[in-house]
């Protein structure tokens, strides 16, 4: 994101979209970034925006990810394994 983008915005809108920028960018976001999203959000609101607003905007908007510590997407195959995840109060529920 160019310098400066982000002025006009009120602190909670910025830090929303720095996260957002980092997860998709970078596939995770930094400890200061993550520290300026907590400031303006609840733990329960950042968890929800990785786990539902971020798969959500990557399904309307191209999303391309450029990193060497992910296997390559690979398109048109079947899931092996589906897995639910939950929120549940401070924790995240993962069952396959």
């Amino acid at each position: 994101m160019e310098r400066g983008a982000l002025e006009g915005l009120d602190p909670k809108a910025a830090a929303v979209v720095r996260f957002t920028e980092e997860c998709v960018r970078d596939v995770r976001v930094s400890d200061r970034t993550f520290a300026e999203a907590r400031q303006h959000l609840p733990e329960r609101e950042v968890a929800e925006l990785v786990l539902k607003a971020l798969p959500e905007l990557s399904a309307k908007v191209p999303v391309e990810v450029r990193t060497k510590r992910l296997p390559a997407v690979v398109t048109g195959l079947r899931p092996r394994i589906t897995v639910d995840v939950t929120l549940l109060s401070h924790a995240m529920s993962v069952v396959p």
